[in-house]
């Protein structure tokens, strides 16, 4: 399916093309000789967004033969101190012809003096599919206003946003690293969930400890017909009863393998696209679109995953927000809440979504 993205500007079509690229083949309207700039007469940034992508289908629609869709989005900079401002004003609040750097000089100037620096992205991610689908999502980074510009990636407001995980600011970010934690990733990414379906689950415990743990893993995967993949070495032996009780009599639902290393997993499964579970993560796990063929790793209970690994990987690392003082869920819960969020994003294609009661009907 073609993927037609509603604006000018090279910054945004070059992120949006890293973030959507899976799921078809993405042009600018550069690409297309194609002019749309409507007025933005909204007063959200969901509807600005919908005003872009429906001027774009008003052109499109009656020359393009095959299905495809319009995306656009509408983002900017809030900042608490401010009343929002300059919130959807973001891109002229100094001016239609004021640059990136003009509109920064103007924010730095009226907070000159104020120690609250609060502030947030914004961005409202909209499709406008041809055969009449629309869907929409937000998405929010927050941070704080640095007193003068640090970096020069990035575009916008970057250079003067500091992001407290990173402990850097947008502009000194690579585009890696900012699509992991951008308010634009984020929109896109739940964008991108409304059109993805799984073809298989895939769930590897990497050096596995306690046998209770795994036991209830693979009745999850026996629910709901995820495979379960085996690293070891492990803290129990496998006929351990602790291990055949946790998993009850669905032992012979599971579809299990076993390996003798992480890397054996990858060279046997050289199509997977693999996530890594780890408290260490700067990705919210529910942000992800999960796709076909997901693994999704998990390390021993006392260790997790090595930090190596996560470094080398880390646009792929996902954590289930807690509160900041716990350690880290049970492995089990984890793993469970993650799964569900994979079959969510798939609609639940599989799973029985209807229960029945014994002694009366519903």
């Amino acid at each position: 399916m073609k993927i037609i993205v509603a604006t000018g500007n090279r910054g945004k079509v070059t992120e949006i093309k890293e973030l959507m690229g899976g799921l078809g083949e993405v042009l600018s309207m550069k690409e297309l000789n194609i002019i749309s700039d409507p007025e933005e007469t909204g007063k959200t940034f969901t509807e600005n967004a919908f005003i872009k992508a429906n001027a774009l289908m008003e052109i499109l629609k009656d020359s393009e033969k095959e299905d495809f869709m319009v995306i656009a989005d509408d983002s900017g900079l809030c900042v608490e101190a401010l009343d929002e401002r300059p919130g959807i004003f973001s891109a002229r609040y100094a001016g239609e012809e004021a640059s990136d750097s003009d509109r920064i000089q103007k924010l730095l100037g009226e907070m000159s003096g104020i120690s609250k620096r609060n502030a947030k992205f914004v961005c409202a991610a909209v499709a406008v599919c041809s055969d009449g689908r629309r869907f929409s999502e937000i998405g929010e980074v927050h941070g704080c206003i640095l007193e003068e510009p640090a970096g020069k990636g990035g575009f916008g407001y970057d250079p003067i946003f500091y992001h407290m995980g990173y402990e850097k600011s947008f502009g000194e970010l690579s585009e890696t690293e900012k699509n992991i934690v951008s308010h634009r990733g984020k929109a896109f990414r739940r964008l991108s969930q409304n059109f993805s379906k799984l073809k298989s689950v895939n769930i590897v415990l990497v050096e596995p400890e306690i046998p209770q743990n795994t036991g209830t893993i693979a009745r999850t995967c026996a629910a709901t017909g995820a495979k379960l993949h085996l690293v070891r070495p492990f803290g129990f032996e496998i006929t351990d009863k602790n291990l055949k009780r946790a998993g009850l009599d669905y032992w012979q639902d599971v579809d299990i393998s076993y390996y003798d290393s992480f890397e054996e997993v990858v060279e046997k499964n050289p199509l997977g696209k693999f996530f890594y579970a780890s408290t260490k993560a700067l990705n919210n796990y529910s942000e992800v679109q999960y796709t076909e063929d997901t693994f999704i790793v998990f390390g021993k209970e006392s260790k997790g995953l090595p930090e190596d690994l996560l470094y080398e990987n880390q646009d792929k690392c996902v954590r289930i927000p807690m509160r900041k003082n716990i350690r880290s869920l049970n492995l089990s819960n984890a793993v469970n809440i993650i799964v569900y969020e994979i079959y969510r994003q798939g609609d639940f294609e599989g799973l029985c979504e209807e229960g029945s009661l014994t002694k009366y009907n519903w």
